[in-house]
């Protein structure tokens, strides 16, 4: 979820993420690909996002 939270606080730049968290971009696409793989849910599309942000409660 802190990918996922991240990711999208940064305009949902891979690059700077990676950054951020200091993983490698690969790293957090492939984080990106497991939420997807785990929940249905398009990490990339803000509506997915939030609801997936609101269950992890890190979002207000």
């Amino acid at each position: 979820m802190r990918t996922l939270w991240g990711y999208h606080g940064l305009g949902c730049d891979l690059a700077r993420t990676a950054v951020a968290l200091g993983k490698h971009r690969s790293t957090v696409r492939y984080r990106l690909y497991r939420v997807r793989e785990l929940t249905g849910l398009e990490p990339e599309d803000p509506r997915s996002a939030e609801a997936l942000l609101e269950i992890a409660g890190l979002h207000a």
